[in-house]
């Protein structure tokens, strides 16, 4: 799968205050990841009506009876054949997080080195880039516009190391815990059980980054799942549905590549859902 590379890197003068995080448990070395999966859902209900019988006198329900009880069987479930871009938001300028440093078009910077370092804040990520520029950051999600998919497998085996001889600990366990669920919480990887309550989940977010070829998924709880568009994970049919009817969320360069890289994604997304046996 191809896509374009579009985001660009945002300078920071002074290190972000560090927000606080439930991490993921349990450390491994990275693994290669596997192809992912994904959602659908749409629901609409009628009102029930009578019509009175003028030959026998009687009450009866009308047909409408039959139309509703068709739809509240269907009423969880979502059109796998409407069109891939009825399941995407197309954010504008103002929905999105970037700043125009994060967007400008004239520059690639290449993902050199990590590290943490102590502020006054705080301990704080930072990456460094060949042409000398950096990035403060806590979150992975916010570095997912400026390296690509070989640079967060560099970065996952950067923090792995760092952290088998360090205390894991503050920003650096917020950190590696982004890393492990996108890395590790595929069938059987050491972080699987990060999706053992997705039933009661609810979704906030859902978002698409191109450039990495990530999709992150936040719930109103505060979780936050990392995922390679192209890799299976063990979603369940229903979040599936909720995420499809929910919406992807992709910010699009000026000649529509990532639109047609955020479509590729919905196609994958319907046709695991496709392929899957309903949860109840």
């Amino acid at each position: 799968m191809s896509l374009s590379i579009t985001s660009h890197l945002k300078f920071v003068d002074s290190p972000p205050s560090t927000p606080a995080v439930t991490p993921v448990t349990s450390v491994d070395p990275p693994v290669a990841p596997t192809p992912s999966v994904a959602t659908p859902v749409s629901r609409s209900f009628g009102p029930r009506t009578r019509s009175q019988s003028s030959d026998a006198g009687i009450k009866t329900y009308s047909t409408r009876r039959k139309s509703l009880a068709t739809r509240k069987m269907s009423s969880s479930e979502v059109d796998l054949n409407a069109p891939d871009t009825s399941f995407i938001k197309v954010l504008s300028d103002d929905d999105s997080d970037a700043s125009d440093d994060d967007t400008d078009p004239l520059f690639w910077h290449i993902f050199d080195a990590w590290e943490v370092v102590p502020t006054g804040l705080g301990n704080v990520n930072v990456l460094y880039f060949t042409d000398k520029s950096s990035k403060y950051f806590t979150h992975l999600r916010e570095i997912l516009h400026l390296i690509d998919r070989q640079d967060l497998s560099k970065l996952y085996g950067m923090v792995v190391k760092h952290y088998k001889v360090n205390p894991l600990a503050g920003t650096g366990m917020i950190l590696w815990g982004d890393l492990h669920v996108l890395f590790e919480s595929t069938p059987g990887g050491s972080s699987v059980k990060v999706w053992n309550d997705q039933q009661e989940w609810v979704i906030h977010n859902w978002k698409l980054f191109p450039f990495s070829g990530v999709h992150v998924l936040e719930t109103f709880t505060g979780k936050i799942l990392y995922m390679f568009a192209d890799t299976l994970y063990p979603l369940s049919a229903s979040l599936m549905k909720k995420m499809l009817k929910h919406k992807l969320e992709v910010e699009i360069d000026g000649i529509g590549n990532d639109m047609t890289y955020a479509e590729q994604l919905i196609k994958f997304i319907k046709n695991q859902l496709a392929s899957s046996v309903p949860s109840a």
